[in-house]
C-alpha cells in the first residue's frame, strides 16, 4: 500500500456533503454503519448550483472522482477504506478514474493527473496500474521535482512486490544521482525480475556500463590503478571529449610510474578543457618525478597563484630545493608557515632546509 502522498494539501479543494443511507444503496449498491460524508471537487459543485441543478442532482462522476482524489491524495483519510470498498465494488469506477487521468493530462493538470493515478493503483495493485504511475510520475518532471519523495516510496512499493519496473525506475534515479553503480546494480535486478529490453532501455544500459566503469575506473586511480587504466582507457572512444576521462588515466599512470604517459593523458585533457586546476597540478607533479623541476614549477606557480593551497606551496619548496635554489625554497617556506605552521609538512620542510 502507498503512503500518505506528499500532495495531501490538495484535499483543500475539496467539500464534503453526507449522503442518505437510501441514496447510497442505489448509487452504489453499499450500506455502511458509520456516518459517511462524501467528498466532492468545490469547481464542480459551486458551477452546477450556478447552472441552476438542484443539490440532489450532482452527477455520480462527481462522488467517485471526489473519493478517488482522496485515495490518491491521503489514503489515510478517515473515511478513505470505506471510499476504498466503494470504488473495488463498482467496477465501473475505474472506467471514470481514467477518463479523469485522461481529462487531467489532457488539460496540462499534471499534479491531479498523478493523484488519479495513485488513486487507480490503490484500488487494482496491478503490476499494470504500478508501472503507469512510476512511469508518469518519473517523466512528467513537474511531478518528479515536487514530490520525489513520494517517487522513492513508489519504488519502494514496487520492489516490495517484486515488479520489475520498480528496479527500472530506481536504476534511473541512482542515474540523475551520478551514482552509476548504484543504477547498474539496479538494471541488473530489473533483468533478474524479468525485466523485458527494448531500444531505449538497450540503449540507456549501454550508457550506464560506460558511466559505471568510469565511476569505478575513478574510484580506483589511488588505490588499484592497475584496474582503473584497465577500465578507463577503453572509454576514450565512448567518451573522446570528457577531460575528466584523460586526467583519471594520467593520476592511474602516475601511480602505476607512468610519468611521461601520464603528462600525455593530462596534455590530452587540457586540450579539451584548460580551466580545470587540477590538471595542472597533476602535470607539474608528473615533471617532478621525471627530474624536470623547473618545468614542474611552471605549472606549480600557476596552480598556486590560482589556488593559494598549501600542498601546492609545499609542492614549489621540494622543487626549488631539488634544484639548489635556497633563496625561493625559503621565500615559500615562509609563506607556507604564514598559511599553516602546524601542517606536517610545513614541519618537515623546516627540519630540511
Amino acid at each position: 500500500m502507498l503512503n500518505k502522498s506528499k500532495v495531501s494539501s490538495k484535499l483543500s479543494e475539496l467539500l464534503f456533503l453526507e449522503l442518505k443511507e437510501e441514496v447510497l444503496l442505489k448509487i452504489f449498491g453499499y450500506t455502511s454503519d458509520n456516518e459517511l460524508y462524501f467528498p466532492i471537487k468545490s469547481k464542480n459543485i459551486i458551477n452546477d448550483l450556478q447552472s441552476g441543478d438542484q443539490l440532489e442532482n450532482i452527477p455520480v462522476k462527481y462522488f467517485i472522482e471526489g473519493m478517488s482524489f482522496i485515495l490518491g491524495c491521503d489514503n489515510q483519510f478517515r473515511y478513505a477504506k470505506e471510499y476504498l470498498r466503494i470504488l473495488k465494488k463498482n467496477s465501473w469506477s475505474m472506467q471514470l478514474i481514467n477518463s479523469f487521468i485522461a481529462e487531467s493530462i489532457k488539460n496540462s493538470q499534471q499534479i491531479d493527473a498523478y493523484v488519479f493515478l495513485r488513486a487507480e493503483y490503490t484500488v487494482d495493485e496491478s503490476s499494470v496500474n504500478y508501472e503507469k504511475l512510476i512511469s508518469f510520475i518519473y517523466e512528467s518532471k513537474e511531478v518528479y521535482n515536487a514530490y520525489k519523495d513520494d517517487f522513492l516510496d513508489i519504488v519502494s512499493e514496487g520492489k516490495n512486490k517484486k515488479y520489475a519496473m520498480a528496479f527500472l525506475y530506481e536504476s534511473l534515479y541512482f542515474n540523475d544521482t551520478g551514482d552509476y553503480s548504484s543504477a547498474w546494480d539496479s538494471l541488473n535486478l530489473y533483468y533478474s525480475y524479468d525485466g523485458k529490453n527494448n531500444e531505449s532501455i538497450l540503449r540507456y544500459k549501454d550508457d550506464l556500463m560506460i558511466m559505471a566503469d568510469f565511476e569505478k575506473g575513478k574510484d580506483n586511480v589511488n588505490a588499484d590503478p592497475k584496474l582503473a587504466f584497465k577500465l578507463l582507457v577503453p572509454l576514450i572512444d565512448k567518451l573522446p571529449d570528457n577531460a575528466f576521462l584523460y586526467f583519471y588515466i594520467a593520476v592511474a599512470c602516475r601511480n602505476l610510474g607512468l610519468y611521461e604517459k601520464a603528462i600525455y593523458y593530462l596534455n590530452e585533457a587540457k586540450s579539451i578543457d584548460d580551466t580545470i586546476i587540477d590538471i595542472y597540478n597533476e602535470i607539474g607533479l608528473n615533471y617532478a618525478q621525471i627530474g624536470n623541476f623547473q618545468e614542474a614549477i611552471k605549472y606549480f606557480r600557476k596552480i598556486f597563484e590560482a589556488t593559494k593551497a598549501i600542498d601546492v606551496c609545499t609542492n614549489l619548496i621540494m622543487c626549488y630545493i631539488n634544484i639548489g635554489d635556497k633563496k625561493n625554497a625559503l621565500l615559500h617556506l615562509e609563506i607556507a608557515k604564514k598559511m599553516n605552521k602546524d601542517d606536517d609538512i610545513v614541519k618537515q620542510l623546516e627540519k630540511l632546509i
